[in-house]
């Protein structure tokens, strides 16, 4: 398991270093947050629209 406040530290850090970035916790989705996170409006056409490398 991987507790919140790792995320939270990781998206902190890339904020501190400029990167757009969302962070959205979803406190009672337990495993199971992927249902949570797919039902975002939006993010499928996010997702779809990245491509290549960011480096």
């Amino acid at each position: 398991m991987v507790l919140p406040r790792y995320s939270e530290e990781m998206v902190a850090a890339m904020k501190a270093n400029k990167v757009d970035v969302q962070f959205t916790l979803f406190p009672d989705a337990n495993h199971n947050s992927w249902d949570a996170t797919f039902a975002q409006p939006g993010l499928l056409n996010w997702l779809f629209s990245q491509s290549g490398s960011r480096r």
